[in-house]
């Protein structure tokens, strides 16, 4: 009887124990995000560092506790620059329920994938897409970055009042063509209205059968006084160290995208002196990206890019409409573009009523291995 007694008791008290078990309350599903960008090729310099600076935004808000208790996850693609791939990672980011999307990097990319996002809830958030093809748009597209046209005037007039160039050559790497077309176009236009010209233009493609030092010699066939080049910063590099080679010390500029570590790493001496408009500013002494700057120093072992910069600031806008109480890309989208301003590393940005931002932007210089702004 005792024995009986005593095993009843025992087996009560695994019951209880394995109901108050499945009583515990399980772990709120994760709030996912995604991020596409170029991951893999040349286009890695951009898309990988943009990628480790969304992530540090989401690893900083799960170790604060997460969203209202709940984790994010950062669900990532690589679009590889082509555009089947990126089609189809957006369409899987789409189908996994994400609200919003950081990236892609590139204008290429940004056609192909926001007329998708349209037709969904998925909001799509661009750290660095310029193009003037999705400017002045009412549709599920945000951007960190200036357009195209407003980067390429101040390029033209700086050009043109303050180097006295009016002759100009333009490499163009054609498989990011949205945005090389843009920004050419746009320079043109501008360099024309202030008595200037486009002497010859040399298309290629990047990661083509192209050799650089054929390249060279016909872009300064036609005696240019400054060369433009737009090309990711590897290609840039690979260009200047050609001219370089050949002796040709005619001025170069170039566009915001090549301005990476591989420009200068690969670039070295053929890249100094290279002149551009950027919003980043690497000398920036606001506090918020000073402190940023040590945690990706000590994590990472380097400064970070303007990449990094913008894909922390993608992140974190997003991150802050989910905060808002936002669940959805077209709750995002409301909350977003009815903040006032957002304090982002190094200045404070604002959306206009289509989701296109405008900010300050630096005249940059290659100088002693580094990128210097000029006052």
């Amino acid at each position: 009887m005792f024995f009986h007694c005593k095993f009843l008791s025992y087996c009560l008290f695994v019951a209880l124990l394995f109901f108050a078990g499945g009583c515990q309350p399980a772990e709120k599903e994760p709030i996912r995000i995604g991020f596409i960008g170029g991951l893999t090729g040349r286009a890695a310099a951009v898309g990988v560092p943009a990628r480790d600076g969304a992530m540090m935004a989401v690893n900083q808000v799960n170790r604060a506790g997460g969203i209202h208790g709940r984790k994010v996850e950062l669900i990532t693609k690589d679009d590889k620059q082509d555009r089947e791939t990126g089609i189809r990672a957006v369409r899987e980011l789409i189908e996994a329920g994400v609200p919003a999307i950081i990236g892609p990097l590139t204008s290429t990319m940004a056609v192909e994938m926001v007329p998708i996002a349209n037709q969904s809830d998925t909001l799509i958030v661009s750290p660095t897409a310029g193009t003037v093809a999705l400017s002045q748009l009412d549709d599920n597209f945000l951007r960190l970055r200036p357009q195209c046209r407003t980067i390429a005037n101040k390029l033209a007039d700086y050009v043109v009042d303050n180097r006295g160039l009016k002759r100009f050559a333009v490499l163009a790497d054609e498989r990011n063509s949205t945005y090389t077309s843009d920004w050419r176009h746009s320079f043109e236009k501008r360099l024309e209205s202030r008595g200037g010209k486009i002497v010859s233009l040399v298309a290629f493609s990047s990661g083509g059968t192209h050799r650089f030092g054929e390249l060279a010699e016909t872009v300064i066939e036609n005696n240019p006084s400054g060369i433009l080049i737009l090309a990711n910063a590897l290609d840039t590099a690979m260009f200047a160290q050609q001219l370089m080679k050949k002796g040709v010390k005619i001025p170069l500029f170039t566009s915001e995208w090549s301005m990476t570590r591989d420009l200068l790493r690969s670039g070295g001496r053929s890249v100094e002196g290279i002149t551009l408009f950027h919003v980043f500013n690497e000398a920036s002494t606001k506090r918020k990206y000073l402190d940023f700057k040590e945690l990706y120093q000590m994590e990472f072992g380097q400064e970070p890019s303007f990449p990094v910069i913008h894909g922390y600031d993608a992140m974190q806008i997003v991150l802050a409409g989910l905060q808002m109480g936002a669940r959805t890309g077209p709750e995002l989208k409301k909350v977003l573009l009815q903040l006032e301003s957002f304090d982002a590393l190094q200045s404070s940005l604002r959306f206009d009523p289509y989701g296109d931002i405008q900010r300050d932007l630096f005249l940059t210089v290659v100088k002693n291995g580094k990128f210097v702004v000029v006052q």
